[in-house]
């Protein structure tokens, strides 16, 4: 019997009743419980022993039904679709499967737990590959039971019985092994995600805490100890990273779900022991996952349920700003966009003063860039900013028709483009600027009707857009651009107060926002930013920030509301890896600070 089947015999003898509680640092609304479908039993829609949940941008939910080998999915109601899967070692078959995960494409990747293997399916349920098998050598595995998928395709592993972390690429090739020394060192890793910045965080189960690591499996932090106090653990098992950075651990033993902010801090908990509603029976709430609603999905193992809580919208506080009006350091004339580096500095345009300034992620100056003028490495007017996968700086020099690229030290490298009406590879006032995962630069023209993507080298690909209206791919005064983890581009439609989704190929996808001024409706939007777990934030002219789901839902906005200053034409977005919203406060000559 391994350690974790005993200790729950033992630990199910136990009476245990947890309040929901909340009011810890960075408090946040108690989610409320919802509803829950499944019971007891070998039929569709029926479970034994749940063991994890996955949930896609539609909201479409594959559950882990472990002891009975196979895989259900259902809609967003809980409404029963299908299932694949059967007892047994062949491809496509599983022997008490305890995760999944879905990676950008749509695809499953299943914990085969039994068969100490992962497999691979498509969207139609269709065995796709697989890899691993029994094991302690680099590859193979000892009970897996967690699995999560990074940005880039790869795929971690809780390596449970071997005590260790294993990463993978997206062909399943073994890379490396995380976990096995040190302040990391792990006991029975359960649960794993993925967070903001490519942390992994995991569950150490026998340890009774959670590791971080950074996404190149670098010890980070751990929190937690055994106990029943808050922020105390009794076996962690289930863990979820929402896409607002919050932590969501699964405490197994203690019957609840705790909450944690990104440093690690507890924020609050619900759950008590139990077979009501919003209750888990003792010892496994086991498996979570959040959708792009702010819904958490529940695994309840023992009662053989998915329960279903809403996390209410609440919005980032106001925590200061820096800059004012001027030409001096650290001052602004005019500031448009602004980026946040892989060291958490921020890089702002400083449109009227012709240049780029960098500041510390608490605003402190640091150095600039860039004088008036249209030679090598001057400004005429920056506008869009981005950072490429090497530090470099990607700038719109709006006024001279170009783009210009800066070392992370600010030196001029590059420039590509000239002055050129509906001609590619040209522009009239380049606005907004996005990289995708290739390194391919996305550039939207301000006064012409499109967006333009070109290779890190500045050689033209394509154009999507070039005739003005409203409908799907035209445009009215496209500006900031902003690039998703499938590399799916969201354009800033300005005069036609909306976003675009456009495909990585330039197919469209979908449109977000109205005409308006009513809660979800957006007037003049102006830049774009892509939140680390895929929302989308997006200034207006009116003085709001929205932020929106990957399928173009609204979700919630911030801005010109007390105690906050308000702002006067909000400008360009920036998130760091802890969650800290940045917004170019244009007209108001300062950077405001959100978390």
């Amino acid at each position: 019997m391994s350690s974790r089947a005993a200790e729950f015999v033992v630990a199910s003898l136990i009476a245990l009743s947890l309040a929901c509680t909340f009011g810890a640092p960075g408090a946040a609304a108690v989610p409320t419980y919802s509803s829950s479908f499944g019971s007891e039993g070998t039929g569709n829609g029926q479970f034994k022993h749940p063991a994890d949940v996955a949930v896609n941008a539609e909201g479409t939910l594959w559950v882990v039904d472990r002891n009975n080998s196979r895989i259900q999915r259902f809609n967003k109601k809980g409404e029963y679709l299908g299932q694949y899967g059967s007892e047994g070692s062949a491809k496509g078959q599983f022997s008490h499967p305890a995760a999944a995960a879905l990676d950008a494409e749509g695809n499953l990747w299943v914990a085969d737990t039994g068969n100490s293997r992962i497999q691979k399916f498509n969207e139609a349920g269709e065995y796709v590959s697989k890899f691993g098998s029994f094991g302690s050598g680099n590859g193979q595995f000892n009970e897996p039971e967690g699995i999560a998928i990074d940005l880039k395709g790869n795929i971690w592993i809780a390596d449970t019985y071997n005590s260790r972390i294993q990463k993978f690429n997206s062909n399943g090739e073994f890379v490396k092994v995380v976990g096995t020394s040190g302040e990391g060192a792990l006991g029975e890793p359960t649960g794993i995600d993925i967070g903001p910045g490519g942390t992994v965080w995991v569950s150490d189960w026998f340890n009774n805490r959670v590791v971080v690591f950074n996404e190149n499996g670098e010890f980070v932090r751990k929190f937690g100890s055994f106990g029943s106090g808050n922020g105390q653990f009794k076996r962690p098992d289930a863990l979820d990273v929402d896409t607002r950075g919050n932590v969501w651990v699964g405490d197994e033993n203690n019957s609840r779900v705790q909450q944690f902010n990104q440093s690690g801090e507890y924020i609050g908990q619900f759950g008590s022991e139990g077979s009501g509603a919003g209750q888990f029976k003792f010892g496994f709430p086991f498996g979570i996952a959040s959708d792009s609603k702010g819904n958490l999905w529940i695994a309840d193992a023992n009662n053989n349920r998915v329960q279903k809580w809403v996390i209410p919208n609440y919005v980032p506080a106001y925590q200061g700003s820096f800059g004012t009006a001027g030409s001096g350091n650290g001052q602004f004339g005019g500031p448009l966009d602004i980026a946040v580096d892989a060291e958490g500095n921020l890089w702002v345009t400083d449109f009227n003063n012709d240049r780029v300034q960098k500041f510390t992620a608490a605003g402190e100056y640091l150095s600039k860039f860039g004088t008036a003028g249209s030679g090598n490495g001057q400004l005429n007017g920056p506008s869009g900013i981005a950072i490429d996968g090497s530090g470099n700086i990607w700038v719109a020099d709006s006024q001279n028709s170009r783009m210009e690229k800066f070392s992370p030290k600010g030196n001029y490298l590059a420039q590509f483009g000239s002055y050129g009406v509906g001609e590619t590879g040209k522009f009239v006032e380049t606005s907004g600027v996005g990289i995708d995962s290739k390194g391919n630069i996305w550039v939207s023209d301000n006064l012409y009707y499109w967006v333009q993507q070109f290779t890190s080298a500045g050689a033209f690909i394509r154009s999507v857009g070039g005739s003005s209206g409203s409908g799907p791919l035209e445009f009215q005064s496209p500006r900031g651009i902003a690039v998703d983890s499938p590399d799916n581009i969201w354009v800033a439609d300005g005069g036609n107060a909306r976003l675009q989704q456009i495909s990585a190929t330039g197919s469209f996808i979908r449109e977000a926002g109205t005409v308006g001024e009513a809660a979800n409706q957006l007037e003049e939007p102006g830049s774009v930013e892509v939140k680390p777990g895929g929302n989308i934030l997006v200034s207006d002219r009116s003085g709001r920030v929205f932020e929106f789901s990957p399928l173009g839902e609204y979700v919630t906005q911030f801005g010109n509301e007390s105690p906050a200053p308000g702002f006067n034409e909000p400008g360009g977005i920036a998130v760091a890896a802890d969650g800290t919203i940045f917004v170019v406060d244009h007209q108001n000559n300062r950077v405001q600070i959100w978390k």
